[in-house]
């Protein structure tokens, strides 16, 4: 029996009775009794990801929904990657070569990390089919003949002419790091063209209108469908897909990380108050991107985004989603009012500023009072790491299992079991290669292996600094560990390493780098946190700072109360439910407060402020300061407060000085 898949308003009764709503609701849930006066102990859940926004199915489902979490709360959670939109007024070749370089740079930087079979996949969006089919045959001709040429529009991209004259930051532009990176690596154009050309090589690309599809349909093979449905897979080589509508529903992959619109202005049958279906496709495309993509990192959850508090770290790269369009105002405006509206871009950011009251200003306290601080400094008992040292001290050997059986009865009532059999222990040799003379791969194994481990200092960005390396295979290089040499102990019968089979180098390299570790542990510890010394109030907390926040209606409330309390110094506020909470508890308990102490200030820190750890000189930016002023006496309080939930109640700390 068909049954339609969508009932339109007009809809025959005969039709509303083949839907499935009606066959579920009425023939399934009340036994085709409906309705009925009996008691119905079934019960229907109902799940989906895309409940319209309308407000028929709002009021349908009110008072029904048992929970909902939402696009905007999955977003916000941290379970997709980070939209970002990158318009500008190039032509289509050249916002082409833009992605292409966007692509390079996330797998360089996968590369540098460890990271692997990570490949980046870009999706080409036309407008027709048989544009589509145009364009990809333009984008093979444009890989065939990649110059450096191609680039030089590359060079337009200035930092000050984005950002003023102040110190450019990692991650404000991502054209600008891959140009920093290109610069400081000292990488060759041809490097990147070398890598292009063999990533997006014709059979690295795939068409959604096969030859069996028709201007106006576009369909795709089966063998097609089976590489669209597994391109994270590592046997998959599939870099670059062209497509125009066929891939808006119903497709999920985690590793499309651009997508480049690759025709130019609004899109037809929009208008000021609607958006085009074309720019509704769009999102839904988009919607196919932001899939986040799971890698390990540290102790950190691997299916959400690890880098919303570092945006410098260099990784971050891998969490976020671009799409590559023309600077056509109205398109745009259009394109991100539809972000916002299915959830994608969370439209509640902004920035906000925090300065001191000038009523704060005015005070003694704030003219007279001292900020304790220190500073961190280099250890003046740490150990210089140079290959010299480690040569004079460090010794490694490791012995190849040799072939051996041995079986052995248990006997009960004796101290020695009963040997069964055993072979004869075979004669060996001593075999003493160099770090360096191991195959990269194994090498890079052992490493990635040993940092999944918490703390571990062979962790890229530990190992770095140690090292002073900018890449793992600087390790081989002589002056670090390259020259150091492993005695391995083989059977008699082995030549040399290559008979070594890559299970047991993997396993000599684990042992190797663990005796490393450790002895990196034992000579290292660059820096430690100073002593306190007191610093004038005005001279760290003076100017106003900006911040883009998440703004929320509760933090907003409290804000228009806190600027009329004397004793909260800033003239903004925004903070988490614990930091409000924290608010709520000093209004109860301030009478008590300002009943002892002469006077009561509470500073919220806006990451201005910054102390040091004694032993490893470690940052820590206290959420909020409280200064408590004793009456009649020259002492006051500076307590550091840090509101992060109970499992951390019995960790109070505070800091008094005369």
């Amino acid at each position: 029996m068909d049954l339609p898949t969508e009932l339109s308003e007009k809809a025959s009764e005969t039709d509303l009775e083949k839907s499935w709503e009606n066959t579920v609701i009425k023939k399934i849930l009340y036994k085709g009794k409906y309705p009925s006066s009996e008691t119905n102990d079934n019960v229907l859940l109902e799940f989906t990801a895309t409940v319209p926004r309308d407000e028929s199915v709002k009021e349908k489902y009110r008072g029904k929904t048992i929970y909902s979490f939402d696009l905007k709360d999955f977003l916000k959670a941290g379970y997709t990657k980070e939209i970002n939109l990158v318009s500008s007024s190039f032509d289509k070749k050249k916002r082409i070569i833009q992605a292409l370089l966007f692509n390079w740079y996330r797998n360089k930087i996968a590369l540098k990390n460890g990271l692997q079979n990570f490949k980046p996949v870009i999706l080409f969006r036309s407008k027709l089919i048989v544009d589509s089919q145009d364009d990809f045959e333009e984008f093979k001709e444009l890989i065939k003949n990649l110059s450096v040429k191609d680039f030089s529009f590359i060079e337009k991209y200035e930092e000050e002419k984005f950002f003023g004259k102040e110190i450019y930051e990692k991650g404000k532009s991502r054209i600008i790091d891959i140009k920093h990176f290109i610069a400081e690596n000292k990488i060759e154009w041809s490097e990147i063209i070398n890598y292009l050309k063999y990533t997006f090589a014709d059979r690295n690309c795939i068409i959604t209108n096969s030859k069996s599809g028709t201007k106006t349909i576009e369909k795709t093979s089966e063998e097609q469908e089976k590489q669209l449905n597994s391109l994270e897979h590592k046997n998959n080589k599939i870099a670059a897909i062209f497509t125009v509508q066929r891939l808006t529903e119903g497709w999920d992959v985690l590793n499309l990380f651009d997508i480049v619109r690759l025709y130019e202005g609004q899109n037809e049958g929009g208008s000021n108050t609607k958006t085009s279906e074309a720019t509704t496709s769009e999102v839904q495309l988009i919607g196919r991107g932001v899939r986040y993509y799971p890698f390990a990192y540290e102790n950190k959850p691997l299916l959400k985004r690890k880098f919303d508090d570092n945006l410098e770290h260099e990784l971050r790269v891998l969490e976020e989603f671009y799409y590559h369009s023309d600077d056509e105002n109205r398109y745009l405006s259009q394109l991100k009012n539809e972000l916002k509206n299915k959830g994608y871009i969370d439209d509640n950011k902004k920035v906000k500023t925090f300065a001191l009251k000038k009523e704060f200003k005015a005070t003694d306290f704030y003219k007279t009072i001292k900020l304790w601080m220190n500073e961190q400094k280099e250890n003046p008992n740490s150990k210089k790491l140079t290959l010299k040292e480690i040569k004079k001290d460090f010794e490694f050997s490791f012995t190849v299992p040799l072939t051996s059986v041995q079986e052995e009865g248990i006997v009960m009532d004796k101290d020695e079991d009963k040997k069964r059999y055993a072979t004869k222990q075979e004669d060996g040799k001593t075999i003493s290669p160099f770090l360096k003379e191991f195959a990269m791969h194994i090498i890079r194994k052992a490493i990635n292996i040993k940092a999944k481990k918490d703390l571990s200092l062979l962790r890229f960005e530990k190992l770095k600094g140690e090292l002073k390396i900018e890449s793992v295979d600087e390790i081989l290089d002589d002056k670090f560990l390259g020259d150091l040499q492993l005695n391995i102990i083989t059977p008699k019968t082995y030549k040399d390493m290559n008979d070594v089979s890559n299970e047991i180098q993997l396993d000599i390299l684990l042992h190797f780098f663990d005796k490393i570790e450790n002895y990196l542990k034992e000579i290292s510890n660059p820096f430690i946190g100073s002593e306190f010394s007191a610093t004038k109030f005005n001279e760290i907390f003076e100017g106003a700072k900006e911040k883009m926040i998440e703004e929320n209606d509760e933090s907003k409330t409290l804000e228009k109360e806190l600027v009329q309390k004397n004793w909260y110094v800033l003239d903004s506020f925004n903070g988490t439910s614990e930091e409000r909470n924290l608010i709520y508890f000093l209004k109860d308990t301030m009478g008590n407060l300002e009943t002892k102490y002469e006077q009561v200030f509470l500073l919220r820190n806006e990451e201005v402020y910054t102390i040091y750890d004694f032993d490893k000189g470690r940052g820590f930016q206290p959420d909020f300061l409280l200064f408590l002023k004793q009456e009649k006496k020259n002492l006051y309080y500076q307590v550091f407060i840090e509101p992060k939930g109970d499992q951390f109640k019995d960790s109070t700390r505070c800091f008094c000085r005369r």
